[in-house]
């Protein structure tokens, strides 16, 4: 078996590209919580090279282990014969095209000037150019 079906086999593949979504996630409301809780400009950057450092992990794990309806399983402990690594990649796929609609929803709502304003409850309220510019706390 080639080394390129092997990834594709136990998933590395799809976990690589779940990681990449749910970390672009958390990266996108770090962005938004930082602000919120005045903490440190560098805690982003914390955040983003947490996430680059543990996608090599990731990628190992999901080459070392199987998920398994008895739960995670060495890759070696495996009958391949009876393998549940097509309903592991089905669920995987959900996750990412689930993340992949929120990040598609989320642009088209930032290029057309939506503005999302949290306050007790979502609600979205158009933007227009103008109100980009800066205005003081006192002003709002």
């Amino acid at each position: 078996m080639s080394f390129f079906k092997e990834l594709k086999r136990r998933n590395v593949f799809r976990v690589g590209l779940a990681y990449a979504m749910i970390s672009w996630l958390v990266l996108q409301i770090t962005d938004v919580v930082v602000p919120i809780f005045a903490l440190q400009p560098w805690a982003g950057k914390l955040v983003f090279l947490m996430l680059a450092a543990g996608l090599p992990v990731a990628l190992i794990l999901a080459w070392a282990f199987e998920l398994t309806p008895e739960g995670i399983r060495r890759d070696s402990e495996v009958d391949h014969e009876q393998t549940a690594t097509a309903r592991t990649g089905r669920k995987l796929d959900f996750v990412i095209i689930s993340l992949m609609a929120i990040a598609l929803i989320y642009f088209a709502l930032i290029t057309t000037g939506v503005k999302i304003k949290v306050a007790g409850i979502l609600a979205l309220h158009p933007v227009s150019p103008s109100r980009y510019c800066l205005l003081s706390i006192a002003v709002h």
